[in-house]
């Protein structure tokens, strides 16, 4: 059995919400045929992990398009493209946006999310 495996086996067995209330380790060790300190060791990097997950700080994004901003772009975006220009193109319509001071800088990727 694969490590990564036998840790994900390690950590069902060991759920106290299994009917039988979840194994010890003692248990464990002689189903996986396992050395009861690899178990220990397993065990302890399992939950290290679980825990590492659960404490992880969401992540904030700051837009770069506030609602005025979107406004804005949606205006651009519906206006005729300058002079010799068949159509707008994102990449135009960054530049308009920085150009018309709403924002300092901003991708064409993130103008096409914005759309």
């Amino acid at each position: 059995m694969s490590e990564p495996s036998q840790r994900m086996y390690i950590l069902l067995l060991t759920d106290s919400n299994r009917d039988d209330g979840g194994l010890r380790d003692a248990e464990i060790a002689n189903i996986l045929v396992a050395a009861p300190r690899r178990l220990s060791a397993s065990l302890s990097n399992v939950f290290a992990g679980v825990m590492a997950v659960l404490s992880r700080k969401e992540q904030k994004q700051t837009r770069r398009l506030d609602g005025e901003g979107e406004a804005t772009l949606t205006m651009l975006a519906g206006s005729e493209p300058p002079a010799g220009q068949a159509r707008l193109t994102l990449i135009l319509l960054a530049g308009r946006l920085v150009t018309f001071e709403i924002v300092e800088t901003i991708s064409s990727s993130t103008v096409c999310t914005a759309l």
